[in-house]
């Protein structure tokens, strides 16, 4: 009897934890999306045209066949699809468009490890390659950037960053845009 009532127990957890896994496994990603993201990934380390931060996007959307989108707004700010209005909804492959963004924070970790961060993008672009805690933390690639002892050259190559989104300062957006097909 026991025998049995544990070889039940045993298939319902895991009938339950099947149920669970495919529950919980992510939707695919937009066609699209996975272009723009292989794009920009098999750049890193490469200057992508003239090395500005745009022009990554630009390159990266028309070599998935998506929709390209005037640059010459009279705002100076850029569409890059449609708009997605929260980073837990932001995939790999969406374009963000920043104005005025800082991000400032610290993380204590075990062993007494301190880590900061002060990121500044006035007016930058970049193409989102993960997305991870619920859209909290994104790891974008993008060029034109570096900080203090990286040189021109190595500014304009693409590279791969990590953002905290919840450490926005008050002042600053970013935008995030789904590719859309192209005409």
């Amino acid at each position: 009897m026991r025998s049995r009532f544990c070889h039940v127990l045993l298939g319902l957890t895991v009938a339950i934890a099947s149920r669970l896994a495919v529950a919980a496994a992510p939707a695919p990603l937009p066609a699209l999306n996975e272009k723009v993201v292989a794009f920009a990934r098999s750049q890193v380390g490469a200057k992508v045209g003239d090395g500005v931060c745009t022009t990554l996007a630009v390159e990266a959307l028309a070599r998935a066949g998506a929709k390209q989108y005037p640059l010459d707004r009279g705002d100076g700010d850029y569409v890059w699809g449609r708009r997605i209005e929260s980073p837990k909804d932001a995939n790999p492959g969406d374009v963000l468009q920043f104005r005025d963004a800082v991000f400032k924070g610290r993380q204590r970790y075990s062993g007494g490890r301190i880590v900061f961060w002060n990121q500044t993008y006035p007016h930058h672009t970049a193409i989102v390659a993960a997305v991870k805690l619920d859209g909290k933390v994104l790891t974008i690639l993008h060029q034109n950037v570096g900080g203090q002892g990286v040189d021109e050259a190595g500014k304009k190559t693409v590279q791969e960053s990590t953002l905290r989104m919840d450490s926005l300062q008050k002042g600053g957006s970013v935008r995030i845009y789904r590719p859309e097909e192209g005409p």
